[in-house]
């Protein structure tokens, strides 16, 4: 099996008042092409860190990261953002949909973007399998409910096709028979649709759901759990 995301000896530091903070210790992680994996750990522990760097929101100050085979470690940034477009697909916690935008209209955007052919028809498609309800399409952000917003931001971020989706804890503002729904979409979405889902969560709950855990403790890998079949 093809790895879809590899972090190669990955650091990252900042400085923070004149002090250096590490916030990603030489890090390596092989996530499968089609896998839905989690990373859990406390607050601080450089999750958010990892999934940015995973998608190319920002960049190593060491080490090596490959997405779908592309070294994103040496892209310059015009490389990036085309390659970036093309490979990742982005949902946040909060939903980040453009509020006088209807739902198909948000997910019609990043095809805009792209200037794609048919935005309307791939935007209904990605719709469908996010599985929002056709009499929610036309509903703005703020006619919706928490948890169709959330499958508005899936839909938005399936539209150019990605080999991955990234998730910064998408059920984090769900309840959580809601919240359960989503998870229960993103591995649908690996399992149909072949995609690598990769969720950032708090949850013990959630991380069993998922096929590969990357548990992080003081910006390393403390654990990886592997329950795929």
């Amino acid at each position: 099996m093809n790895n879809a995301i590899e972090l190669k000896n990955v650091s990252k530091l900042y400085s923070v008042k004149g002090n250096i903070v590490e916030a990603l210790q030489k890090v390596d992680l092989s996530i499968p092409s089609a896998v839905f994996a989690s990373i859990v750990g406390p607050s601080g522990s450089g999750k958010t860190t990892m999934l940015n760097i995973m998608g190319g929101l920002d960049r190593p100050s060491k080490g090596e990261i490959y997405l779908a085979g592309q070294p994103f470690h040496k892209l310059s940034e015009t490389e990036l953002v085309a390659h970036r477009r093309r490979l990742i697909g982005f949902v946040f916690q909060s939903y980040n949909l453009i509020p006088n935008l209807s739902a198909i209209e948000n997910v019609e955007l990043p095809l805009e973007f792209a200037r794609s052919g048919n935005t309307r028809q791939r935007a209904l498609a990605c719709l469908e399998m996010a599985e929002l309800p056709t009499s929610r399409h036309k509903h703005r952000p703020n006619q919706l409910s928490g948890g169709e917003q959330q499958r508005v931001a899936i839909a938005r971020a399936l539209a150019n096709d990605p080999a991955v989706i990234l998730a910064d804890e998408p059920t984090g503002n769900l309840d959580s028979k809601t919240g359960n729904q989503i998870i229960a979409l993103l591995k649908r979405l690996t399992e149909q649709e072949k995609k690598t889902v990769v969720i950032i969560t708090h949850s013990p709950s959630i991380a069993v759901e998922t096929m590969l855990t990357a548990e992080m403790l003081d910006g390393t890998i403390d654990r990886t759990v592997n329950r795929q079949k």
